[in-house]
């Protein structure tokens, strides 16, 4: 293995971390989804560009794709909510409002529904992987 393969996994070792750290507070409100995603996102970016693993690679990009609904029904109640409140129309809009937060909470509990095991799976397996091919410095 090059010397430029086994540092770039192990940067991807440090991207994967990050994505575990997003993944284990997925159940949590706040930005631990945008943060999963940017993770993968970057780790997947990074493995593709150094050809690092690609049935891991592919493994990863479905739990990615697999979460952009979620993330878009996010985007979308947030930013719904901020226009009523900036605009003051929250009586206006509450029903809409009310639609997309119920749509973005089915979306999470589908989305959740199995993923962070076969997260998990994946993590592990490409964790072993990358490990035996990464420069390790002290």
């Amino acid at each position: 293995m090059s010397s430029t393969k086994a540092a770039a996994s192990a940067v991807a070792l440090l991207f994967l971390k990050k994505a575990d750290a997003a993944a284990a507070c997925l159940d949590d409100e706040g930005d631990a989804l945008h943060d999963f995603r940017v993770a993968l996102r970057r780790l997947v970016t990074l493995m593709d560009d150094f050809d690092l693993c690609g049935k891991h690679r592919r493994k990863l990009k479905k739990i990615f794709d697999a979460t952009g609904a979620w993330r878009d029904a996010e985007v979308q109640a947030a930013w719904m909510e901020a226009y009523a409140r900036r605009h003051q129309e929250d009586w206006a809009l509450e029903p809409l409002i009310k639609e997309l937060s119920e749509s973005r909470g089915q979306l999470r509990e589908s989305s959740l529904e199995g993923l962070r095991q076969r997260y998990d799976d994946a993590s592990v397996k490409l964790a072993k992987k990358l490990a035996g091919s990464a420069v390790v410095t002290d």
